[in-house]
């Protein structure tokens, strides 16, 4: 089981993210002065894609 990372401190959530570009392929960009984490579904397995397009969803209704 790997270590949970710990996400109280700015650190924390970098290496978070930095865990989630090796992983997952997640990208960083600059739109519109807005900073935005980019997912490609297919560098995920078939589980969490799901989980993430279900996140969409519900974010998209509020």
């Amino acid at each position: 089981m790997s270590k949970v990372q710990q996400v109280e401190s700015a650190a924390g959530v970098m290496q978070i993210f930095f865990m989630m570009e090796d992983m997952y392929g997640i990208q960083i960009e600059n739109v519109q002065s807005k900073l935005c984490l980019l997912i490609d579904p297919a560098q995920m397995d078939r589980e969490l894609s799901g989980m993430v397009m279900e996140w969409l969803k519900m974010s998209q209704k509020m």
